[in-house]
């Protein structure tokens, strides 16, 4: 079971990369397609949680 501090950590960012990150990359013509705004919400998650927290490769 996910702790309660990770689970609303995690619930902050992605509401933080929905209001900030993705509108950013809508008005920079970004995103173009369902499959780039996919890719760019992962990004933004890894960068934002870090490497710690999702590990890469």
């Amino acid at each position: 079971m996910i702790k309660n501090n990770v689970m609303k950590e995690i619930d902050l960012v992605i509401k933080n990369i929905w209001k900030e990150d993705l509108s950013i990359d809508y008005d920079q013509n970004y995103r173009l397609k369902e499959d780039s705004m996919k890719n760019a919400f992962y990004f933004h998650l890894r960068t934002r949680l870090g490497n710690d927290f999702v590990p890469i490769g």
